[in-house]
């Protein structure tokens, strides 16, 4: 599979291993139409390899041809060059920028990796009207404060969407444990309710891997808790404390997991979890749209998805986590802003996005919020639309800060294993945080 680059590709997978292969560099994009401005520079972290498909071209894919229709209709050239796949793109376009030798539109990983490079970068709410911005799902994750109502702030394009953590569960097992699978999960502390009727079954009834319990499961409901992307934002700033009672409260409830969840999780790869629930020893797992392919395979028509539950009555009702992970940005020193937005536009279209997802390049998922039925699978078009709902919070691990995020990762675990409480848990995290602002 091939791919667009992004900082969440493995957790969007839940577990499977891809690497971004080298993009095509200096792709002309085709013959001019006429007419246009430029050429415009394209940084670009789209694959044009596959390695299970040798014999696919640079032009076979679909970033070289929608490069080729973009410079048909407008007669703008594009000038291609790759970016590194990880996080030396940032290095490479702040040097670049320094030296006011940067790209007209670059696609990056978005939240406080596109927020790094901040100085550099032309806002970009004043290139569209409301109707394309609302279009398109994920500002949150291009805006300074992740908060889009600051308009001014928003420095970035969201560009397409790793979709929403859901749950992926047996239907057959749920229901044969005595759980209406059509009307589950609720509130939290009806499904634990649940849980306990699966565990009694004589069914294990979670499989969660070292991804899954803690950015997937436990940052849904730490999202729900604290209000969403704004709420997340504050919590990385310090202007909102972990310890908040809403908080510890998610972070209680979390734990009571542990119980109903195959052991190892924060050492367990989250493939491996995922076989368990594809073999049959496992009711439910945590994921994203990547993993339906194979869960419809190995489950058929007992193939089922549903939200996370709402942790408790004041946090943000049927709030996800997932969205966008990956940006298009427009550098401040381009001499051809019109022409670079443009672009944007048009990789962003309806049209060019059905074509995209009808590659399979896309991982699934798209990033608009007027796109429907575009896979074949249903299950996979529900979780596309979970994805782009308002109440979708972009990733708290893009959102906070690298050294925040490890000791999230560390003190999570230890509080999985009960070597601390939830209250020391979310207090470490305060102090780690204040520590590094």
């Amino acid at each position: 599979m091939t791919n667009l680059i992004s900082r969440r590709r493995f957790v969007h997978l839940a577990g499977a291993a891809v690497a971004a292969a080298p993009v095509l560099a200096g792709c002309s994009g085709g013959s001019s139409g006429g007419g246009g401005e430029g050429p415009i520079t394209f940084w670009s972290g789209y694959s044009t390899t596959d390695s299970n498909d040798k014999s696919k071209k640079p032009e076979d894919f679909w970033i070289s041809q929608a490069i080729r229709r973009f410079t048909k209709k407008t007669g703008i050239q594009v000038r291609v060059e790759a970016l590194p796949a990880d996080a030396r793109m940032f290095t490479k376009i702040r040097t670049a920028s320094l030296a006011h030798t940067g790209p007209d539109v670059a696609n990056v990983w978005s939240g406080s990796y596109l927020l790094s490079i901040a100085p550099f970068l032309e806002p970009m709410r004043q290139y569209f009207d409301d109707r394309e911005y609302d279009a398109l799902s994920g500002w949150a994750a291009v805006t300074e404060g992740f908060d889009p109502k600051r308009s001014d702030r928003i420095l970035g394009v969201p560009n397409g969407t790793d979709g929403a953590m859901v749950l992926l569960y047996n239907a057959d097992l749920v229901e044969k444990a005595g759980v209406d699978a059509s009307k589950w999960p609720q509130d939290f502390d009806s499904w634990i309710a649940d849980l306990e009727k699966i565990k009694r079954s004589g069914v294990t009834p979670l499989t969660l891997g070292k991804f899954a319990y803690v950015f997937f499961t436990y940052d849904t409901w730490l999202a729900q808790a604290a209000g969403g992307p704004p709420g997340i934002g504050a919590l990385n700033t310090g202007r909102n404390s972990f310890t908040d009672p809403a908080i510890v409260d998610a972070t209680t409830k979390w734990l009571r997991l542990r119980e109903f969840c195959a052991k190892g999780a924060p050492t367990t790869e989250d493939s491996q979890a995922l076989q368990r629930l594809y073999n049959g020893r496992a009711a439910i797992s945590v994921g994203g749209a990547a993993a339906i392919p194979q869960l419809r395979e190995r489950l058929g028509k007992a193939a089922a998805v549903a939200k996370l539950p709402n942790v408790g009555p004041d946090g943000v009702d049927g709030g996800t986590v997932g969205g966008c992970g990956s940006a298009f940005i427009v550098s401040k020193d381009s001499q051809h802003k019109p022409e670079a937005v443009a672009f944007i536009k048009h990789l962003l279209s309806a049209d060019e996005q059905k074509r995209y997802a009808a590659t399979g390049e896309s991982g699934p998922l798209v990033g608009r919020t007027d796109l429907r039925g575009v896979y074949a699978d249903e299950l996979v078009n529900q979780v596309q639309a979970w994805g782009v709902e308002p109440t979708n919070t972009f990733w708290p691990d893009n959102t906070f800060s690298a050294e925040l995020v490890n000791e999230l990762g560390t003190q999570a675990q230890l509080a999985w294993n009960g070597d601390i409480d939830a209250a020391e848990f979310l207090s470490r995290l305060n102090k780690k945080r204040d520590a590094i602002k």
